[in-house]
């Protein structure tokens, strides 16, 4: 029995052996890690007879409501749900950094898991480089989404029925973190994420083409951003570009604060390496829930240019061709000088 295997045995046991399962996604939640906590809500109900499970995340956008079972997952503290409760398992989806539980309450949640011991399991699909909550068993056996893993671990090594209503979810998640499977997180991942999609395909009440209108549908209010970024585009060399946007850009062009996420999240998903012969680069923003913080979000569209390094070297991670990190800076200009250096060094 390898170690994979193992673990989640491991986790099987965990899950049988609990009363009170608080399942959790990161802050700001996106598509995979929204629509795998309602799928594995929905697993752990009908699959191990769970009565109380209790899902939930902090900002979850109001953008995501359009993905079925939304208001299933409590939109709140989970600072405060850990206090109130009796948890005797905690499943983090789709992050393994404290910071990325809470925007506001990580330090606390971190002293009171140390302090309370609850069993911990975390199933994501980053590198764990930088993982801070120190979890009892840590799942990631694909690259592409936390979708993608607990199909992995409940369908494939587990061997339960797919449900219709799991595989709606777990196709949202995988089509979202793919960009529709054009993103590619290694030399065999889009092969092995197109038979696992068709494998979903055949137990989902939704389409390829349903769900990715759905999560391509843009906001008015969010598109307003995109000039702003355009005009700010700037190429370090001929493939390396990036963009950036000041708070007192925002202020004057009356841009609304809560789409910036989503602007942001679009520009350098879509937009940023189809700029000429770009081939990757950075957006810089201001986190607006954090003084004088920045978000820098890097993207590459090519294997070869990688630019997870980058994130690794301001404290953070991601993937070889999607990362992002913070840096603290008192405005615009510090924040790309910060970045500017670690790439040129």
């Amino acid at each position: 029995m390898d170690n994979t295997t193992k673990d989640i045995s491991k986790f099987q046991k965990l899950i049988e052996e609990s009363n009170s399962i608080l399942v959790v996604c990161h802050t700001g939640a996106d598509p995979d890690a929204l629509g795998s906590t309602i799928a594995l809500k929905k697993i752990l109900t009908e699959y191990y007879n769970k009565q109380n499970v209790i899902a939930l995340g902090e900002r979850i956008p109001a953008s995501l409501a359009f993905i079925p079972g939304y208001n299933q997952i409590i939109n709140g503290s989970i600072l405060e749900i850990l206090e109130k409760n009796a948890i005797d398992l905690l499943i983090c989806l789709d992050f393994g950094q404290t910071h990325l539980a809470s925007k506001t309450d990580s330090q606390q949640i971190q002293e009171l898991l140390t302090k309370s011991g609850i069993p911990i399991v975390v199933i994501d699909h980053h590198p764990d480089v930088g993982q801070s909550l120190n979890p009892d068993i840590y799942l990631n056996l694909d690259p592409t989404s936390t979708s993608t893993n607990l199909h992995l671990i409940f369908h494939k090594n587990l061997k339960y029925p797919i449900l219709p209503s799991v595989a709606d979810h777990l196709l949202i998640g995988i089509i979202a973190d793919t960009n529709r499977f054009k993103f590619k997180y290694g030399a065999t991942s889009q092969a092995s994420i197109l038979r696992i999609a068709a494998e979903l395909l055949d137990h989902s009440t939704m389409s390829i083409e349903e769900i990715s209108n759905t999560l391509e549908r843009f906001e008015l209010a969010s598109l307003q951003y995109l000039p702003i970024f355009i005009k700010n585009i700037t190429f370090l060399e001929d493939t390396f570009v990036y963009t950036s946007l000041s708070e007192e850009e925002i202020t004057e062009s009356e841009l609304d604060k809560t789409k910036l996420g989503s602007a942001a999240s679009y520009f350098a998903n879509i937009i940023l390496t189809m700029v000429d012969n770009a081939k990757r680069g950075f957006i810089i923003y201001p986190h607006l829930l954090e003084e004088d913080t920045y978000t820098v979000r890097f993207r590459s569209c090519d294997p070869n240019y990688p630019v997870d390094e980058y994130a690794i070297k301001l404290g953070a991670g991601g993937h070889k061709q999607s990362a992002a990190a913070r840096v603290k800076a008192r405005n615009k200009e510090e924040a790309i000088a910060q970045v500017l250096k670690v790439i040129t060094d």
